[in-house]
This record gives structure tokens, C-alpha cells and sequence, in this order.
């Protein structure tokens, strides 16, 4: 049995605080960034192929070249070519968001340290104020006594009034569900997002965007392919909504009344 080279020195992939909390970026932009910043320290390349990413990722070569040029956009990475070999380096502006986050949480952690020295109690009492104090004691301990029931009575009135008053929190979610799970269609409708994003059309809401997620469910017939052929339909015609797609009709040629005569007689 051959054991592949990778999934015996494979550890796994860090990603950085700077780069999880990165809004811009999708969960697979993520994870790439990760593996070039794990695998380029001390200023080395990263030489994996958009197939060899792919494979590790579990997504197409198109959704890989998507990511990477994102991030050359953002600035995150440089791409340049040696002959027919691309070579991927992290930016210095990567590198200083990286440190800057990890200096950031390295601060947070510091926590004063307590006092060492703590004023002795003296060690001399006057025997006379301690008499005084004994007596003062035993006269205000029935008082102490009807304060404690007293005190004890008021406090669980105050906490039956809060228990009352407590009601119960109701959480709402805010992420969109997809009615499909596979990976071609959420790269799909994210790729669609981006496109009105760049058309400056108004942004979906969260009960919008799950709105027309419903839709694009239906006019699919509940059909992920037939989805993602909605979105490029739309993206390529330049839509700004999401329309079924309409059915092929073949066209024959009219038959006129002078024709059905002749194929009666037999085409004579």
C-alpha cells in the first residue's frame, strides 16, 4: 500500500488571528493564505500548483486562481513567473498585520501583579478597650440577631422580584442557510455576491439574501446545477436578479394546407 509523501509530514495549517478575523476573505481564501504564510517564513517561495491546492483544499483549479489573484489584489501575496514556474511570496504588509495582531493579544495577557508587602497587625491591644469591646459585643448581639432575620427576609423577597422579572432571551441567528451544501454552489453565490458588489448594487440584508436564496431554490426545481447555471445566466447577460431558464424549443417548418394536399395524394 503507498502512502502518500504529504500525510506523513503533514501537521497542519495555523491560521493566524489576523488572518480568521480577515471579513474580505472566504473561508478557502483563508486556508490558502494560511498554507503560504506557514510554508514562507524567513522570506522563502511557496511552489504548489493551482491543481496541487485544489486537491488539498477540495476545491476546482478556477475557485484556486479566484483566490489567489484576490489576494495579490489585496496585497496580501506577490505571483510572479520564472519561465512556466509561479513563485508566491507574503507581502512585508501581511507579515506586519500577522505581528501586529499577536503583539496586540501579548499586551492583553500582561496583568499587574499583586502587592507583596502587607502592614503587619499590631501586636499590642489595650486589655481595657478589649473589655469594652466585649461587653459592646454581648449587647448588640440580640440586635444582630433580629437585623439578620430581618436582612435575610428582605433578600429573598428582592430575589423572588428578580426571578420574576427575568425572562427568557430569545437567540437569532444571523448567518444565511444554503439550500444546497455543496461546494460549487456556495462558490457560485459567492462569486454572485461579489458581482453586485462591483455593480454597486444595493447589498442583500439577511432576510434578503435568504429570500432569494429560497428563489433561487425554487426556479431551480431544488437542483444545485441548475442553480449555479441561474448565477452564470445572470452574471453573463449582466442581470441584476435571478431568472429560471427558459426551455430550448425546437422550431418546424410551417406546414401550409397546399402541403397537406400533396402528402394526401401521395406526393403526386
Amino acid at each position: 500500500m503507498k502512502v502518500n509523501k504529504l500525510s506523513k509530514e503533514f501537521k497542519g495549517v495555523w491560521v493566524p488571528k489576523a488572518i480568521y478575523l480577515f471579513k474580505e476573505l472566504t473561508p478557502w481564501d483563508k486556508f490558502i493564505l494560511s498554507d503560504i504564510h506557514s510554508l514562507c517564513s524567513s522570506n522563502q517561495i511557496y511552489f504548489k500548483s493551482n491543481s496541487t491546492i485544489g486537491e488539498e483544499v477540495g476545491v476546482s483549479i478556477p475557485s484556486v486562481s479566484r483566490s489567489v489573484k484576490k489576494l495579490v489584489q489585496l496585497g496580501l501575496i506577490t505571483s510572479t513567473y520564472d519561465g512556466r514556474i509561479r513563485h508566491i511570496k507574503q507581502t512585508k504588509a501581511l507579515i506586519k498585520m500577522i505581528n501586529q495582531a499577536t503583539q496586540s493579544d501579548e499586551a492583553s495577557t500582561q496583568i499587574d501583579a499583586p502587592p507583596t508587602q502587607i502592614d503587619a497587625p499590631p501586636t499590642q491591644i489595650d486589655e481595657g478597650s478589649n473589655q469594652n469591646d466585649k461587653w459592646s459585643s454581648q449587647r448588640d448581639e440580640g440586635a444582630n440577631q433580629r437585623d439578620d432575620s430581618d436582612s435575610s427576609e428582605r433578600l429573598d423577597s428582592i430575589q423572588e422580584s428578580k426571578h420574576l422579572s427575568i425572562q427568557p432571551s430569545i437567540h437569532i441567528s444571523k448567518e444565511v442557510v444554503y439550500p444546497f451544501n455543496k461546494i460549487e454552489f456556495i462558490e457560485a453565490w459567492k462569486i454572485w455576491i461579489q458581482e453586485r458588489k462591483e455593480k454597486q448594487l444595493r447589498n442583500y440584508t439577511q432576510r434578503g439574501e435568504q429570500s432569494a436564496l429560497h428563489n433561487l431554490q425554487k426556479i431551480s426545481n431544488d437542483d444545485y446545477k441548475t442553480a449555479i447555471q441561474i448565477i452564470n445566466n445572470s452574471i453573463t447577460h449582466g442581470w441584476q436578479g435571478l431568472f429560471p431558464l427558459k426551455e430550448q424549443k425546437t422550431r418546424f417548418p410551417k406546414i401550409t394546407q397546399n402541403t397537406l394536399d400533396w402528402i394526401n395524394k401521395g406526393g403526386r
